[in-house]
């Protein structure tokens, strides 16, 4: 009598095997010499204690490694690093031993947990990677912050004339303040407390630095630079743990209104109001190139994680130029918009904010020559001074002159709505959110960035620093 061979189910060192060559096989495809795909802030988010990777630095293994291949190592970060995400997630063991069927089994599905962990953790990381890992936090800050008078605000003076710009040290640990006064002064986040300020050199002997208003500030991925510009023509390159200057870039004939490096790269980007973009070389301090295309004055500049550069100006255009190709984008604003195009903010890589002279905020989409949304009189009438948006989230804000600084949720990625609005007088020049979305800061001027057309006589020209829950 003929009997039907039992099909022998794969061993559990077997499954194992073929679950970890799935998983390197989805890993594999990050490059290795790309930073941004395994990023200290993305790694601690998703759980990491320290945001690294478990690869050799030293000189004395680094010469074993010397002899490999890209895809060599490509193989060999990807195996380490997945090896440490099983360490972390390794299920505890009393170490004993049994050889019970039952015990075997509950081994055998602590394993596949784990797998199923990193098969999610790495996911997460390629989806943050490609820039399609959107968070939902707006709800979760609009419940957190409830009742706007109970937020806790830290003011911070130190400024003569209105703060113009602001930009967070990489670690969160330290913000810097621009001003009409020439001035740019170090806080330190905790203490609220004046760090150094950089002085106006107009007036004092023997000191380096801006003779001229400010208006934009830039702090490179690895934390050592810090860059700024203003009135004057030129691009100031200075070291944050000297706090001297390094080196000042020429070529604009206008100027700088904004400033920006590439994520994990020597690259700076500075818009300015000559109508280019020029890119620097910040490690050989040499000038590479120059971005034509806008027809008036560039007034907003945004980077993410890829190398391009997002920009709007005053003939109503938002431009993406995109570095490798050598080629760029254009969006027009009009006939939607009907002034000047003075903020912009990168919320993915596909996807962009926009606040206009004419009070009114757009969503624009980079499959989409026209706004997917707008919004008119967002502020009541008064026009867009600045935008921030917290970057591959639902969560952005946007600041004006009407008293308020009001937030915004993205539903669908179509459209957005107002969830809050936290009340701040004068005008709302510059807004960064914190890494993590729990803090929003803001620069406060009497007057414009750009200008002196409107003045708020009862407002401060200082930092306000905004805890975005409610007060214990």
């Amino acid at each position: 009598m003929f009997m039907a061979k039992k099909r022998q189910l794969p061993s559990s060192s077997k499954r194992r095997r073929n679950r970890r060559r799935k998983l390197d096989d989805e890993f594999l495809f990050l490059d290795p010499n790309d930073k941004s795909s395994l990023n200290k802030s993305e790694l601690q988010e998703s759980g990491d204690s320290d945001g690294s990777i478990p690869h050799k630095d030293d000189d004395s293994d680094s010469d074993a490694f010397d002899h490999e291949t890209p895809d060599e190592r490509r193989i060999r970060l990807a195996k380490e690093y997945i090896q440490k995400l099983e360490s972390e997630h390794k299920p505890p063991t009393d170490g004993t031993e049994s050889a019970d069927d039952d015990d075997d089994d509950d081994d055998e599905s602590d394993v596949d947990l784990v797998d199923d962990i990193i098969h999610a953790r790495l996911q997460q990381d390629v989806l943050k990677k490609r820039g399609k890992h959107f968070r939902q936090i707006a709800d979760e800050v609009k419940n957190e912050i409830g009742d706007v008078s109970l937020l806790k605000f830290e003011t911070l003076r130190g400024h003569r004339l209105s703060v113009t710009c602001l930009i967070l040290s990489v670690d969160q640990s330290v913000v810097y303040s621009g001003s009409k006064d020439g001035s740019i002064i170090e806080w330190d986040v905790k203490t609220c407390k004046k760090l150094h300020h950089f002085h106006c050199a107009r007036k004092r002997e023997n000191v380096e630095g801006h003779r001229d208003q400010v208006f934009a500030l830039a702090v490179s991925s690895d934390g050592q630079y810090l860059a700024s510009g203003g009135r004057e023509h030129f691009v100031f390159l200075w070291d944050t743990k000297t706090r001297k200057l390094l080196y000042k870039f020429r070529g604009h004939r206008d100027s700088i209104s904004a400033l920006s490096f590439q994520h994990n790269a020597s690259l700076l980007f500075s818009a300015s109001l000559d109508r280019t973009v020029k890119l620097f070389n910040t490690d050989s301090k040499s000038y590479i190139d120059t971005l034509f295309g806008h027809e008036s004055q560039i007034t907003s500049m945004s980077v993410l994680l890829r190398d391009r550069v997002l920009t709007c100006g005053s003939d109503r255009t938002l431009r993406l130029y995109k570095i490798e190709a050598e080629s760029q984008l254009v969006f027009r604003g009009a006939p939607q918009h009907r002034a000047s195009l003075d903020c912009c903010a990168s919320v993915t890589d596909e996807r962009f904010l926009c606040g206009s002279q004419d009070g009114s905020l757009s969503l624009w989409n980079v499959n989409r020559k026209k706004a997917q949304f707008l919004v008119p009189n967002a502020h009541g009438g008064k026009w867009i001074c600045s935008i921030a948006a917290q970057k591959f989230s639902d969560l952005f804000a946007s600041g004006s002159s009407d008293g308020f600084v009001r937030l915004w949720k993205i539903e669908s990625n179509t459209k957005f709505s107002e969830i809050t609005a936290i009340p701040v007088c004068g005008f709302i020049n510059s807004l960064q959110f914190s890494e993590l979305g729990n803090r929003l800061y803001i620069g406060i001027g009497k007057e414009p960035r750009l200008g002196r057309w409107d003045r708020i006589g009862n407002a401060r020209n200082c930092l306000k620093i905004i805890d975005l829950k409610k007060a214990q």
